[in-house]
Parts: structure tokens; sequence; C-alpha cells
């Protein structure tokens, strides 16, 4: 039986890494409410199995993408964010929002988790196990996320 108190210690740790993924793939606050209740129980789910074989922060962003983008496939509607409401549901402490809404509006959901995860730090290695792809498939993927971001004059952000 999994450690729940052990659990939900590393879950409010990592609150900030559950509400990014929250606020990239729900639009409204209900969406948002019932993403964020949907990873912490896949967490859960899965805790059991987490081994310590990388960094918690590292399963749990793996775990809460896979959870946001099933979510996505079984609403089987991609997420179109304009720019006038991107500006009113999305703040970020160190990123402009403009930036922001462009991002949003211009990268797939996989990009987005790429994104995320670069703005956060990670390497591209870490990158590639959090999203079960190859380290050349992530290269690939982050050379044409720059490619298409860079049409938008965006440099720094991938």
């Amino acid at each position: 039986m999994p450690d729940k108190g052990k659990f939900v210690q590393l879950i409010e740790e990592h609150q900030g890494l559950i509400n990014k993924v929250v606020f990239l793939y729900a639009d409204d606050s209900e969406d948002r409410r019932d993403l964020k209740q949907e990873i912490i129980g896949q967490a859960w789910g899965a805790f059991r199995n987490f081994r310590g074989e990388s960094k918690f922060s590292t399963w749990l962003y793996r775990v809460a993408l896979n959870t946001a983008l099933s979510s996505l496939k079984r609403s089987s509607r991609q997420k179109e964010i304009k720019q006038t409401n991107a500006s009113q549901e999305i703040s970020h402490p160190r990123v402009e929002n403009e930036l922001i809404e462009i991002v949003l509006s211009v990268l797939n959901p996989i990009e987005k988790s790429i994104v995320l995860l670069l703005v956060e730090g990670y390497a591209q290695k870490e990158i590639a196990q959090v999203l079960g792809i190859s380290d050349g498939n992530t290269r690939t993927k982050i050379h044409r996320i720059r490619n298409k971001l860079d049409e938008y004059g965006i440099k720094d952000l991938a």
C-alpha cells in the first residue's frame, strides 16, 4: 500500500507543476478543476509504481501531461485559444503574457508541453523521458518549435 501521507506531501510540494499543466490544457475554471482532480487521481493510482528512478517532478510531469492529453482526446476537441481569451485567463510570473498568448495560439499540445518543460529548465533528455519519446525526436521537435516561434519573433522562450 502506498504511503498516502508521503503522496500528499509530494503533491503539495509540486502544486505549481500541476497548475501549469492544467492552465495549458483546460479552458475554463470548471475544466481546470476537473483536470487537476483527474491528474491527482491518476498520480495516486500510479504512485505505487513510482520507483524513484527519476525525480518525482519528472514522473509527475509525465503523469500530468499524459492525463491532460488523454483528456483532450476523450473530449475529441482541439483546444484553440484566441488571444483575447488568453490575455484574460493566463498569467505567468516569468514570461510576458503576450508571448504566452502567441505560444498557446500557434503550438499543438505536445509542442506546448515541450515549451513548458524548457521554460521550467528541463534538459532535452529529461523532456524525452517525460514525454516518452526518443532524444532524437525531442531534438527535432525542439528545433521545429524554435523555427515556428522564430516566425513570431520569439527567440528566448524555447
